[in-house]
């Protein structure tokens, strides 16, 4: 199987450059004036792909449902990765919500065998595990497995779906990262931007941690947006501003294949980290989209946690982090 590849392509496909404007005024493009005080209502992030032929992508980042674990550890895996280079299919889930509790999952479709290692004592637990797979769902049957070093058991069941992506041929297409360990409606959490005339910003966001205020400068030009924070890093969105509503979009923040030795390396992953038939990828991006309301707040959802103007990839960066220490576990 190749879930070591896998985990070392997540570290790798996120790299973001941080990139400079001009100033110039404080006008939207649809003639709205973006001055005045915004709420963090909505913010999503994930890759723009397009395909030379019609396919179906799954998405690791995006699932449903929930496998269980429960006995000698409890807890819940939410990343699925596929090996469709096996027959059956061959799985490889995650746990990464708790950091006290992280685990891999691995499910050999050939042998039917199962083998869950946790970063608790180093504990890795092996057996006979009953799974199927079909049409983009993955469902275990309740099977338990033993400690190879002990008595202690876990019993694993339930199922886990990918939401699959149809992408037309020729069109980019949008496949969003669908990671929040909270239900972002939910809990203490809340990002207001006030856009001054003078070109200054002030950043409040509001959770758990407390209030952090922030200032920051801002410039337009067009419909680009770019904002600077107090340690001069600088990102640069465009942005439309309609009624009450400001929308900031970015994408192509680098060159997405500037880890790789080719372009062809670089497809070559990405189609396999989708699932994609291979040599019909022809372009890959990220993208980023924040929508933000001046009569509208969305407690729940804050800039600093789900998502960051400055840094807007922090969120898979945490996440890319606890990967790493899962890999080093092995």
């Amino acid at each position: 199987m190749k879930y070591l590849k896998y985990l070392l392509f997540i570290l790798l496909i996120f790299s973001f450059a941080m990139v400079s404007c001009k100033k110039d005024s404080t006008t939207g493009p649809a003639g709205g004036s973006i001055v005045g005080t915004w709420n963090v209502v909505d913010a999503v992030m994930g890759w723009l792909l397009t395909t030379n032929s019609n396919q179906t992508a799954t998405n690791i980042f995006d699932v449903t449902g929930q496998i269980n674990v429960i006995g000698a550890h409890t807890f819940t895996m939410n990343v699925m990765m596929i090996d469709v280079t096996t027959d059956p299919p061959s799985f490889v889930l995650l746990n990464l919500t708790d950091e006290n509790q992280n685990a891999i999952l691995i499910l050999d479709g050939t042998t039917g065998e199962g083998m869950l290692i946790t970063n608790v004592n180093g504990q890795t637990f092996f057996g006979n595990v009953t799974f199927t797979y079909n049409n983009g769902t993955l469902t275990v049957t309740q099977s338990t497995i033993t400690d190879v070093a002990s008595a202690a058991t876990v019993t694993i069941s339930g199922s886990l779906s990918f939401n699959q992506t149809n992408i037309p041929a020729n069109t980019p297409t949008f496949l969003e990262f669908n990671f929040d360990e909270d239900d972002p409606g939910e809990g203490i959490g809340l990002s207001t931007i006030k856009f001054n005339n003078d070109g200054t910003a002030t950043v409040t966001t509001i959770d758990e941690d407390g209030t952090e205020i922030e200032n920051w400068t801002y410039t337009t030009d067009g419909n680009q947006l770019t904002i600077t924070d107090e340690f001069s890093e600088t990102m640069i969105w465009e942005y439309s501003v309609v009624g009450n509503v400001l929308t900031l979009i970015a994408s192509d923040f680098e060159d997405y294949c500037g880890e790789y030795d080719t372009q062809a390396d670089c497809f070559a992953e990405t189609e396999e980290f989708f699932n994609l038939t291979p040599g019909s990828l022809t372009a890959v991006t990220m993208r980023v989209e924040i929508i933000l309301n001046q009569a509208t707040a969305k407690p729940g959802l804050n800039i600093r946690r789900n998502i960051n103007l400055i840094n807007p990839t922090k969120v898979i960066t945490d996440y890319q982090n606890k990967i790493e220490q899962l890999k080093q576990s092995l």
